[in-house]
């Protein structure tokens, strides 16, 4: 952490640990792919911080979305679901965007096989540290020394069997919500495994027999970022009370893209409706969250899940 504040200005920690624990070899434990977040905007992803030191090489999801060329993309797509024991990182930099994916056969799969953690970096002067070619290749090579260190077992600290789980509080209800309100968790059991094997990969990470209080954190983290900021938007507006389509929709700001995707403002809140998380009231013309959901939804699109205690002040009413 030390060397990617100074060289990369990375201090989202929690962030870190997400996708240390996503390359770390634990055994008989099969890798979460992961989906980073992210303002990086250049097609190449393997100088990127996230990459540490090209531990892993991270694929941007832009350039999946892009029309050519179709046939390799597909492709590769193919390959790598086939190849499910690899470990994988895409980059989504348009994260406020729901994702023109309609012209890829298996994207849904892909989609729904990756956990999501949003990390956005500051504007420094971090790149003007590595204009030399030198400069910038011997910091590659020193980040991916100190992630050596950190996956490697060189100790032998780590046990050799894989932590035990301990489902958190509230486990599966949380995560079926997380279900309802994201549009890419379309099976069940590849979420319920998804979450739990990150939980037991980060105990493992730092050499623990079960999963605990921070693997919880961990599971709130990655829950709160795998909802998409339009549909956080439309619940805050919601928790303050009953609002009108015009003005749900407005905060979402979600363009329609109907006529290809088959989504938008409109679509998505007739998708939280069928499932059972908002109502529609004919006769007031507003939406409204569901009372018996609301606490729920909020503790999730709001970093609360899984018994994750709320500060005092900021407890719910």
């Amino acid at each position: 952490m030390d060397h990617l504040t100074r060289l990369y200005g990375v201090e989202d920690r929690q962030a870190v640990e997400i996708l240390l624990s996503a390359l770390v070899n634990c055994p008989r434990i099969r890798s979460p792919w992961m989906i980073l977040e992210t303002n990086w905007y250049s097609r190449n992803c393997y100088n990127g911080w996230f990459s540490f030191g090209q531990a892993w090489l991270p694929c941007s999801l832009s350039q999946i979305r892009a029309r050519s060329p179709w046939r390799e993309i597909e492709y590769e797509t193919k390959q790598w679901l086939e190849d499910e024991a690899a470990e994988r990182l895409f980059i989504e930099p348009d994260w406020e965007r729901y994702p023109r994916f309609h012209r890829l056969t298996q994207a849904q799969f892909l989609l729904q096989r990756s956990m999501r953690v949003r990390t956005k970096l500051s504007r420094g002067d971090h790149t003007l540290k590595a204009l030399d070619d030198y400069e910038r290749d011997r910091r590659t090579d020193q980040l991916a020394a100190y992630t050596r260190m950190v996956l490697e077992d060189q100790t032998q600290s780590r046990p050799e069997t894989p932590p035990k789980f301990r489902p958190p509080a509230n486990f599966l209800y949380h995560l079926e919500l997380v279900q309802r309100l994201a549009p890419w968790y379309t099976d069940w059991d590849t979420l319920v495994t998804a979450f739990a094997n990150l939980a037991v990969r980060h105990a493992h990470l730092y050499g623990n027999m079960e999963t605990g209080p921070e693997e919880n954190l961990i599971l709130a983290r990655v829950a709160q970022d795998s909802i998409p900021p339009w549909i956080a938007k439309a619940v805050h507006q919601l928790a303050q009370g009953p609002s009108k389509a015009n003005v749900v929709e407005r905060v979402m700001a979600l363009e329609e893209w109907s006529k290809r995707t088959q989504h938008g403002a409109h679509r998505e809140l007739v998708r939280l409706r069928r499932n059972g998380l908002i109502q529609w009231s004919p006769e007031k013309m507003h939406w409204r969250l569901v009372d018996e959901q609301s606490e729920g939804i909020r503790d999730v699109i709001e970093g609360y899940a899984f018994g994750r205690e709320r500060p005092p002040a900021a407890r719910v009413s």
